[in-house]
């Protein structure tokens, strides 16, 4: 939808550069996002165990979904975010896609039936534009393909929103039915992709008036890069450009699938966006020993 990659001269993805510009950068897990579609993802593994077979980066498949409505004033859809485990097969990726159901009636086949993710993955640019489906098919097709329920659903995939004009920001008018909508968007996901300035918003556990209780989430950045110089630029880094600002995310917790589900539980410990590693610390603020002047009761020294 938003591709800017340059191509080598034969059309091909110039998949060498990607590659390289990833495995030079710092950042230790990375989403490889496509609309509609997880093909790339697949393609990209293939070409970076070739260059990198011994690399510890994890790379996550992020499916890039479209609602069918939207909640901010400037009348864009609402984006969502399948982060899916890094052991997904193209097997089970391809029964998934199947699995999840369009729901634009100008989408459907001539037989009257909706199409699936799986049949619009060849489409254009203009076409894509009207594709979307709506959060009750995106878990419909969760539990049809993975074991999970709807009360475990995030072990299928980590259900992202977008926290911005073209996610779960109402903008600058807020009227009930638009609460009610962005209440239901909020209860179905698990995440935000937004900005720090967002972040304790989403931590807050009365979001949700009609509830009993809001349950506090974490909020990620991203470079959202689209092209080859933003993914040098933005990767690992934060900065701003004109209207653009990018920021750096810090995710404490082991480097798999189960380290991202632990910042559903803790998300104000294990996720923070600023541009200085959370825990650092000046070397004059460390203790690394303790030293006894009485070593007879006690070792002469305790190196920590």
């Amino acid at each position: 939808m938003n591709n800017h990659y340059t191509a080598l001269d034969n059309g091909r993805p110039d998949w060498d550069q990607f590659v390289d510009i990833i495995h030079n950068s710092d950042v230790e897990a990375i989403g490889i996002t496509d609309y509609f579609s997880l093909k790339s993802f697949f393609k990209f593994k293939e070409q970076y165990t070739r260059k990198h077979p011994d690399d510890g980066k994890v790379f996550f498949p992020n499916l890039e979904l479209r609602l069918n409505h939207a909640v901010h004033h400037k009348g864009a859809e609402v984006n969502i975010h399948l982060i899916l485990p890094p052991t997904l097969t193209e097997q089970k990726a391809e029964l998934l896609l199947s699995n999840l159901e369009m729901s634009n009636r100008d989408m459907s086949s001539n037989s009257g039936r909706h199409l699936k993710c799986s049949e619009i993955q060849d489409w254009g640019k203009d076409e894509l534009a009207k594709a979307s489906l709506s959060i009750d098919a995106i878990i419909n097709g969760l539990i049809a393909t993975f074991p999970v329920t709807r009360e475990n659903i995030e072990e299928a995939a980590i259900i992202f929103v977008s926290g911005r004009d073209d996610g779960a920001s109402p903008g600058k008018e807020l009227s009930g039915i638009k609460e009610d909508a962005i209440d239901a968007i909020d209860i179905s996901t698990h995440a935000l992709f937004s900005r720090q300035k967002d972040s304790n918003y989403w931590l807050k556990k009365d979001r949700i008036k009609r509830e009993s209780g809001s349950k506090p989430k974490p909020t990620f950045g991203g470079c959202d890069a689209h092209n080859f110089d933003e993914l040098r630029k933005m990767l690992g880094k934060s900065g701003e450009d004109g209207n653009r600002k990018w920021e750096l995310t810090w995710v404490k917790g082991d480097l798999s699938y189960d380290g991202l589900l632990q910042t559903l539980a803790e998300p104000e410990g294990r996720v923070r966006i600023q541009d200085s590693k959370p825990d650092s610390k000046d070397p004059f603020r460390v203790i690394d020993r303790i030293e006894f002047r009485d070593a007879h009761y006690f070792p002469k020294s305790i190196q920590f």
